[in-house]
């Protein structure tokens, strides 16, 4: 099974190579990738929302978190 927490560590950090590794891991194992997106990339996102709503991250750092996306 997919490392959840990697790929969601990944995606705020906008480590895209990390990001594509976990994707097409899970995507060689024939796993589900619902929760890729449920649990892992959809909570990164809105956890750097969150931050920039709280002034703890700019503009660029949500650019480079929805290009790892």
């Amino acid at each position: 099974m997919a490392d959840l927490a990697k790929l969601r560590d990944a995606v705020i950090r906008g480590k895209r190579d990390i990001v594509t590794e976990v994707v097409k891991g899970a995507v060689a194992a024939n796993e589900d990738i619902n929760p890729l997106l449920d649990q892992g990339m959809i909570p990164a996102m809105r956890e750097i929302g969150e931050r920039f709503s709280r002034n703890e991250a700019y503009v660029p750092e949500l650019l480079i978190a929805a290009r790892a996306m």
